[in-house]
């Protein structure tokens, strides 16, 4: 429901935003840049009172679709794999052309940039490296926490594990999305 996932060969998983999401955003930014189109138009005939209404308003939103969509067009490319995991002990995680190995992740954090407004993984390392990886608003809060959980979280190194647990609440996250973390032996919630 929440994650779409296809599973590779051997243990790799593929991360691809929901179906809901790529819907929502192929209907919304066209059918807005052509709206503010459309009241572009009608202000340029002035036959309205409204007309330098109409025409101060679509000369503000016009630019900021096109600057949304020029940011948001990669997401538009079929079957745009966000994130690649390899889960395991020599694990990884993929976006795009950047990788970093599952051990040496500090802090994993999901926030958006206020430049775009775009959702982006944020993925420290132990040696101070930061990795962005864009998610182009595909995957929500609840899905980030859900695949972090599942299939990073296992094969973090103790002081990640204690940050994200700090991070999490997995209560919470239960009462949104019915996950559970499965429970292994190693396995500590800090709540």
């Amino acid at each position: 429901m929440f994650l779409n996932l296809k599973k590779g060969s051997g243990n790799l998983v593929q991360v691809k935003g929901s179906k809901f999401s790529y819907t929502q955003m192929m209907v919304a930014i066209p059918v807005s840049f052509i709206g503010m189109l459309f009241v572009l138009r009608e202000g340029i005939r002035f036959e309205s009172n409204y007309s330098l209404y109409y025409l101060a308003s679509s000369m503000v939103f016009i630019p900021i679709l096109v600057y949304g969509m020029l940011w948001y067009f990669p997401a538009f490319i079929p079957g745009k794999v966000l994130v690649t995991i390899i889960p395991g002990e020599n694990g990884q995680i993929k976006g795009g052309r950047k990788s970093v190995r599952i051990k040496d992740i500090k802090e994993m954090f999901f926030y958006r940039r206020s430049i775009n407004l775009m959702n982006m993984i944020m993925i420290e390392t132990i040696d101070g490296k930061k990795v962005r990886i864009p998610t182009y608003s595909l995957l929500s809060d609840a899905a980030f926490s859900i695949m972090v959980d599942q299939f990073i979280f296992p094969y973090m190194n103790e002081q990640a594990k204690i940050v994200w647990d700090r991070q999490i609440d997995l209560d919470i996250l239960y009462k949104r999305t019915s996950y559970k973390r499965p429970e292994t032996e190693d396995t500590t919630i800090h709540h």
